[in-house]
């Protein structure tokens, strides 16, 4: 039926289908309240101006990237460059044997302090 009701809106019926169909609408009050709703929709969508777009090309050129992996590694290589020369280590002979001993400068006070990891080396 809703093919019919466009049909007839828009005048798409030969002369006897468009005589069947009024003749339908004179019997049936539904079909024609809903009629006289596309109707009215009809006339509101003609009353509203088309927007045209404007001829304006817009163009956005892509900025190049550095690939991740070169920012992971430069990170890892500053990460061991700042380890090594942070803490200095170094290897002192006592009595007892060889200890590691690392230097951690602290640039707030300018002093060292030492942390000793507890790596002896025996002598023979």
């Amino acid at each position: 039926m809703n093919e019919q009701l466009i049909d007839y809106l828009y005048g798409e019926m030969t002369t006897t289908q468009r005589a069947d169909f009024e003749a339908q609408l004179a019997n049936n009050p539904t079909l024609k309240a809903e009629l006289s709703e596309l109707q009215f929709t009809r006339r509101l969508l003609s009353d509203v101006q088309q927007v045209r777009p404007s001829n304006t090309t817009v163009t956005i050129r892509a900025t190049p990237t550095i690939p991740m992996s070169w920012i992971k590694w430069m990170a890892v290589a500053a990460s061991l460059i700042a380890f090594v020369w942070g803490t200095q280590p170094r290897i002192q002979f006592q009595n007892t044997g060889a200890v590691i001993v690392s230097g951690i400068t602290t640039w707030q006070m300018m002093s060292k302090y030492f942390s000793v990891l507890q790596l002896r080396i025996a002598p023979r």
